[in-house]
């Protein structure tokens, strides 16, 4: 069995995901791995046309595709997207049209399932039969409950390949809105003058999301200064080499303009508001890069306190999984999100009212300096970062720990002896069926609301 394993790592042969997916099939000599280093050799794929047609060409060949990829901010690197984008512009479907398929991936379990999400869906749009994900912490290889685990899933993948097993489609496809998009000229405006007020995106190309661009800077007065990805030098997306761990400098400092652009622009910013087209089941590789160069300040949150919303152009509502990935994004970073608005609308003046609508939402918030959202996507992140600095990832992120220390971030309730205290006496008493009996039945729920009924009445509050 030939079998093509798609890194997208662009670390290559040094990729700690791709050592899983070759010890999958280790003990099996039947298989002949393939392996091309696609977000490695990105710049090559996109140059030399030919090139890139064999690599497909070999690609089809094969009994069985496997993805293999790190996660990188909430989904995959920007090289493996911008591979994906180009198989669809150089309609190069067809190569992975029926093909077995699973996906391996590595992370320390941060929204691994938002990639995961998302490279299903491209599994499905290229109508290959998916068979199931690995997503493996970085380090579960060189533990025996790991290398099982690992091997055990590649022995079920063969099995599924060779017994032709009938997969499912998760997935429907997407449709474009159909609005054709006609701005009016609109008499109300909002005034973002006394703001450091910054408008990106990814390119204008896109006829609608120029236009809804347009828009929203006459809304504003052209008080946005506007910035466009595509114009800036960025000379490559992120490799992990994790440089910046130490002291958040990143090897491409000096290089292009990408670190002063942020530095400058997007951390000297009160308001932002994000712009971008949606291609294939995210926004263009772009906007992706831009998100994976942002993390040579690494897990600290650069956007603190700002105010920010995202106009797109795309199927946004048939994708929750990318509206999801942004907002988690945007709680991490502790900023506040006033919204999204997509061209999915019947009207030109209901797309019209709601970018109003956006735009004083944002104008509103940074005025009442709004703290930001926190949900489940922001607490658990917060953890699982907490518990990691502190731990294993301290040593090559040593300017997260010292963050993390300085934002007093490591907040273990562990470390609170006075709950520890109390929660041991109160064990023991609930040993006594009386007592337990009579907390559940009368003391818990006026228990747990007093305080706050304390507060709500106290005129002083």
């Amino acid at each position: 069995m030939r079998i093509a394993i798609i890194n997208g790592s662009p670390k290559g042969e040094n990729s700690v995901t791709l050592q899983n997916t070759r010890y999958m099939f280790k003990r099996h000599s039947e298989v002949q791995l393939e392996v091309y280093n696609v977000a490695q050799q990105i710049h090559r794929l996109e140059k030399d046309i030919e090139y890139f047609e064999t690599t497909l060409t070999n690609m089809a060949s094969a009994d069985a595709v496997i993805w293999s990829f790190p996660v990188y901010v909430f989904t995959v690197p920007s090289q493996l997207k911008r591979f994906i984008e180009m198989v669809f512009e150089r309609n190069f479907e067809k190569s992975f049209n029926l093909k077995y398929t699973c996906l391996v991936l590595s992370s320390i379990h941060f929204y691994d399932h938002c990639a995961v999400n998302y490279m299903n869906a491209i599994c499905d749009d290229l109508k290959m039969k998916y068979v199931d994900f690995l997503s493996v912490h970085m380090r579960d290889l060189t533990k025996e409950a790991g290398r099982d685990y690992v091997k055990t899933f590649g022995n079920r993948f063969l099995r599924a390949v060779e017994d032709q097993k009938v997969t499912q489609v998760n997935h429907a496809p997407l449709t474009k809105p159909n609005l054709n998009y006609v701005p009016s000229i609109l008499e109300k405006t909002v005034s973002f003058a006394d703001k450091k007020a910054l408008l990106v995106v990814d390119d204008l190309e896109d006829q609608t999301l120029k236009a809804m661009v347009d828009q929203c800077l006459h809304i504003s007065g052209h008080t946005f200064e506007i910035i466009n990805l595509s114009k800036l030098d960025i000379k490559g997306g992120c490799i992990g080499c994790i440089k910046c761990g130490h002291n958040y400098e990143c090897r491409y400092k000096g290089k292009d303009d990408f670190i002063a652009f942020y530095d400058e622009k997007i951390k000297g910013a009160e308001v932002i508001l994000f712009a971008g087209t949606i291609k294939d089941r995210y926004l263009s590789s772009k906007w992706k890069q831009y998100l994976d160069r942002a993390f040579f300040n690494t897990h600290t949150p650069t956007l603190m306190n700002k105010h920010v919303g995202f106009i797109i152009s795309g199927p946004l509502r048939a994708i929750p999984n990318l509206k999801q990935t942004l907002e988690a994004y945007f709680q991490w970073q502790k900023c506040h999100n006033s919204g999204y608005v997509s061209n999915e609308y019947e009207t030109s003046d209901e797309l019209d009212q709601q970018l109003l609508s956006l735009m004083h939402n944002i104008l509103s918030a940074s005025e009442s300096k709004l703290k930001a959202n926190e949900t489940f996507l922001s607490v658990s992140t917060h953890k699982l970062f907490r518990d990691e600095m502190w731990g294993h990832l301290r040593f090559p992120f040593r300017a997260d720990y010292k963050a993390y220390k300085a934002m007093h971030l490591f907040d273990f309730p562990q470390k609170n002896v006075k709950s520890r205290v109390y929660n041991r006496i109160m064990s023991i008493l609930m040993l006594i069926p009386k007592v337990r009996s009579e907390i559940y039945t009368n003391q818990m729920i006026p228990a747990m609301v007093k305080q706050h009924k304390k507060i709500v009445n106290d005129p002083e509050l």
